[in-house]
């Protein structure tokens, strides 16, 4: 049966949980979601007040949002390192979530893609051990490739792999 539960194209597959999201460049929050009217209430963060979109473009348009835990885990560093450039100012500081009361206290910050490629630049520019005497650096080997990032952030294509030294090395199919 062609649409039968747990199918991925049928009746009963389930959609993505739509939360947190960039939208013409600043982060919201779904707070409402009405299909049937195919309407989307959402709190735009940046601009502070609730905004009412078409659901269907939203889907669209939208771009992901991702929490620093997930960013520590594309990049391989710690969320300690991301938020020591944060705090450093290497780095911008990305739109972030706060209580929905009048006290307005910041619980987490939201990352965009351009914020994720921003924060691998500057990561990729940090030194590796100690400094050579020659005066050149050693760059991280560990940090993956701005492709790889994208692929991450977009589920671009299948992630297919090789094994090197019994080790298994991510690479994504080229568009």
């Amino acid at each position: 049966m062609a649409s039968s539960k747990g199918n991925k194209n049928g009746a009963g597959a389930k959609r993505p949980r739509l939360t947190y999201f960039f939208l013409h460049g600043d982060l919201h929050r779904a707070l409402e979601i009405n299909r049937g009217k195919d309407r989307l209430v959402a709190w735009n963060y940046p601009k502070a007040k609730r905004s009412v979109y078409n659901y269907t473009d939203t889907l669209r348009f939208k771009e992901p949002a991702f929490k620093t835990k997930q960013v520590s885990e594309m990049l391989n560093r710690s969320r300690r390192g991301i938020e020591k450039a944060i705090i450093e100012q290497m780095v911008n500081r990305p739109q972030f979530v706060y209580t929905l009361d009048e006290n307005k206290n910041m619980v987490q910050y939201m990352w965009h893609e351009d914020d994720i490629l921003a924060l691998l630049d500057y990561f990729a520019s940090i030194p590796q051990g100690r400094p050579r005497k020659d005066g050149r650096f050693v760059a991280a080997s560990d940090l993956p490739t701005p492709r790889e990032v994208r692929a991450m952030i977009r589920h671009e294509g299948e992630m297919l792999g090789t094994m090197k030294d019994g080790k298994f090395i991510p690479t994504w199919r080229a568009r």
